[in-house]
């Protein structure tokens, strides 16, 4: 047994735990990175489509309004115009009455104004219709003529005005009725766009229902990110714990390493203190032997001396000793 340290290499089954927990909080936080970048991602994606949806309520609620601003503006309009066409009716009726009245005075006029030809038409046909007809009758006939030449006069007046006026009734008319035609194609127009909001409104229903599908996964994901928070944290602790039993068993493995090359210098002394121990017994077993062989050999020379004495006859108690 020698002094050197054993060692051994890094394999795949000795590698060390707290690289390989790193590697999996490395995993882990980058899994957590990448889910709160989505989730902040989503987040951003659900504000804008909110503020779009936002301004789009508005808008469709401002056309709502116009197009409501509009409808009234087209009835009243309408009123107006219906207003002015009974107006124009009404006009239309006291011309053609006071046309008609003016058509009779004037008829009574010309009757009148040959009455009062064929009465300046001679003394003689004066005083015979004076005479005929008398003073009061006369001048009865002389008021009424004055009446309906006044009378005629106001309805010459009348029609003249009604005539000036006609033309500006009839403009009024016209322009009323070009702005009911301007109004009723700014309502078809905006209707259609009111049209177009609402069927944009409604994509905009399904983009909420996907915003509220989005809001649950966001949901889902800020659990499972708290979940991943958790184990992480979990998971630091354990590779706290984990570092601080590596330190203590990198300082127990010091301590054994120390012992044991205390204890290898310990056995290597006392593998030399046996070695020599055992030389020495061994030097003192081969001299005992060598003295043990050295009698055995002389017992051996004693034998064949006596073997040959014997060989020979003589007495071996009285034969000389001779060597082999």
């Amino acid at each position: 047994m020698t002094g050197e340290r054993v060692t051994t290499e890094p394999t795949a089954g000795n590698l060390d735990p707290a690289a390989a927990a790193d590697g999996v909080s490395g995993w882990a936080e980058r899994q957590v990175a990448a889910l709160r970048d989505n989730a902040d991602r989503l987040r951003h994606e659900v504000d804008v489509l909110r503020s779009a949806t936002h301004e789009q309520q508005r808008t469709v609620a401002g056309m709502e309004s116009t197009l409501n601003s509009i409808e009234e503006g087209v009835r009243r309009q309408e009123a107006e115009q219906q207003a002015v066409r009974s107006m124009q009716q009404r006009v239309q009726a006291t011309l053609e009455g006071a046309e008609a009245v003016i058509s009779r005075l004037n008829e009574r006029v010309q009757a009148l104004e040959q009455r009062s030809w064929s009465a300046d038409s001679g003394p003689r046909a004066a005083s015979d219709a004076e005479g005929s007809l008398g003073p009061g009758r006369t001048e009865e006939i002389d008021n009424r003529l004055r009446a309906a030449t006044d009378l005629a006069m106001q309805g010459r007046q009348a029609k003249e005005r009604l005539d000036l006026a006609l033309p500006e009734i009839g403009s009024s008319i016209s322009q009323l009725d070009a702005k009911t035609e301007t109004l009723r194609t700014e309502l078809r127009r905006t209707s259609e766009e009111l049209a177009q909001e609402r069927a944009r409104r409604d994509r905009e229903n399904e983009l909420l229902e996907v915003i509220d599908q989005q809001r649950s996964m966001r949901i889902r994901l800020e659990e499972r990110l708290a979940t991943y928070g958790e184990y992480l944290e979990e998971a630091r602790e354990r590779l706290g714990a984990a570092a601080e039993e590596r330190a203590a068993l990198a300082r127990q493995a010091e301590r054994t390493d120390e012992r044991l090359l205390m204890l290898s210098e310990a056995l290597d002394q006392q593998r030399e203190a046996i070695v020599n121990h055992f030389q020495r017994l061994l030097e003192a077993e081969r001299a005992a032997s060598d003295k043990q062989i050295e009698g055995i050999e002389g017992r051996l020379r004693e034998g064949q001396q006596l073997v040959t004495r014997l060989r020979e006859g003589t007495d071996p108690r009285t034969a000389p000793e001779h060597p082999l």
